[in-house]
């Protein structure tokens, strides 16, 4: 089994999706961060399934991708997908490889909910484990939002569990942010008091202002 640490690339993954897709972390990689869902069991599991799907636009509005993955086959997760009108692309791990890679499933064939979030780089930011039921996606949100405002993130060689923080305001936390989100490829968040600053400063020299 695979051991995912904080900040260390996602496994390679090329599964059949429910959507008649084959996705892979190379469909993704350089483009949006992924958040991968990792279901218990696919029936027992289906009101979580359901409240994601519900929350599907609210990921897509952060630029991210989330992906479900089930220990099923690509007939069983399309048949699924299509009576329960779930949109959501839900992976069929039929075999059990990827689970095992990212710590879902052990050695035994026990199964353990969990989800990780990583950046579009493929670097893990996040990981639930285990993933509750109830508050997932809130939580999921959180962290992708963080992520997209620069919240979330370490230097390449810190292995410290990452922790979405509050946000800082005034202008050394602008500048704080400007740093942050040109790792996300994200632009800088305008100051509104120097954005007043400069207007003002504009009337003061323009030639109407001397009349």
């Amino acid at each position: 089994m695979s051991d995912i640490g904080d900040f260390e690339t996602i496994p390679d993954f090329s599964l059949p999706a429910s959507t008649g897709q084959t996705l892979s972390r190379e469909s993704f990689a350089g483009k949006v961060p992924v958040v991968l869902v990792f279901l218990g069991d696919l029936v027992d599991d289906l009101g979580l399934l359901h409240d994601l799907n519900r929350h599907l636009s609210d990921f897509g509005a952060e630029r991210s991708q989330l992906l479900a993955v089930a220990r099923a086959t690509a007939a069983e997760v399309r048949s699924l997908a299509e009576a329960e009108s779930i949109v959501m692309p839900i992976l069929a791990d039929a075999a059990g490889a990827m689970s095992r890679d990212y710590g879902a499933e052990d050695e035994t064939g026990e199964r353990n909910r969990l989800a990780i979030v990583a950046d579009e780089e493929g670097r893990v930011v996040r990981r639930f484990q285990p993933l509750p039921v109830d508050g997932a996606v809130g939580g999921l949100l959180t962290t992708v939002r963080a992520l997209g405002s620069g919240a979330v993130g370490a230097p390449p060689d810190v292995s410290t569990r990452a922790t979405p923080c509050a946000a800082s305001t005034g202008s050394a936390a602008t500048g704080s942010r400007s740093r942050s989100n040109a790792r996300w490829n994200v632009s800088p968040i305008p100051d509104p008091a120097a954005s007043r600053t400069r207007a003002s400063a504009a009337e003061s020299t323009s030639p109407d202002s001397s009349r």
